[in-house]
């Protein structure tokens, strides 16, 4: 907050704007894509730990260094 500078608004934008914004072809499937994104992170999250402990047979610490690798590579797509 110390160092970014103030950006005050241009103007009031009526949230039917907004909403018009979906018409649009590319936002409609950009936002698809975030909004799958998103939810594939809860699912990877959900169900990977359970598959890798009981098919291939890791432990808690080997799982461990594996979702931290899948987090930091996450970090580097970025």
């Amino acid at each position: 907050m110390l160092v970014i500078p103030r950006m005050p608004p241009d103007g009031h934008v009526a949230f039917k704007a907004m909403v018009r914004l979906f018409r649009h072809r590319s936002v409609a499937l950009g936002m698809a894509a975030t909004a799958a994104a998103f939810m594939g992170q809860f699912a990877l999250s959900s169900y990977v730990r359970p598959f890798l402990e009981r098919v291939t047979g890791l432990d808690i610490n080997a799982i461990s260094l594996v979702l931290l690798g899948r987090g930091r590579s996450g970090l580097r797509a970025q």
